[in-house]
């Protein structure tokens, strides 16, 4: 496991549009890597308003994502994380509180200063030459962490030589202010 101390200030937005999903988990722990992580961040509107609230816990060595829709919505997400290169992340995650069956989804994330940014990585014809993915409209589901960390890389490179124009941007995050 690979120590990192930067703090985490995206978290994760986990909508489901243009999906990178796998039914078992793929990052391994050989792969893993632990941010210092804060306990409390806030997902940001392009108006610069609050969403929601994600709130952090570490449990032996675990990363654990609840996400607060005002008083009446919680959402629970195991995580991990993978560090591709530079300030780009794979990030893994698992719902904790819907269905047993659900499966693990993927997303890109890149630290930007204070602020982290989150990308919906495309499923298009530059991996189809990757074994290991099948592909179904913008979709792509892995069968192992060769696949899913190529396709990765391939998709991060992409959005830094389009400046962040390519990929889906579905949202950023930065800690909670104090009130």
């Amino acid at each position: 496991m690979r120590r990192l101390t930067i703090p985490l200030t995206a978290l994760v937005a986990l909508t489901l549009s243009g999906c990178w999903v796998s039914e078992d988990p793929l990052i391994p722990d050989a792969a893993k890597d632990m941010p210092q992580l804060g306990s409390r961040y806030v997902e940001l509107n392009s108006d610069g308003s609050e969403a929601r609230l994600a709130l952090i816990e570490v449990t032996d060595g675990e990363i654990h994502l609840t996400l607060e829709h005002g008083t009446e919505s919680r959402q629970r997400y195991w995580l991990r994380f993978d560090r591709l290169y530079d300030d780009w992340y794979l990030l893994q995650a698992i719902p904790e509180d819907e269905n047993p069956d659900m499966l693990a989804f993927f997303r890109l994330l890149k630290a930007q200063g204070q602020q982290w940014l989150e990308f919906a990585p495309g499923c298009g014809e530059d991996l189809a030459g990757i074994a290991g993915i099948e592909r179904s409209g913008g979709d792509c589901s892995f069968s192992g962490y060769a696949s899913l960390a190529a396709a990765a890389t391939i998709e991060a490179r992409k959005i830094d030589a389009s400046n962040g124009n390519a990929g889906e941007f579905s949202g950023s995050y930065v800690p909670e202010q104090p009130r």
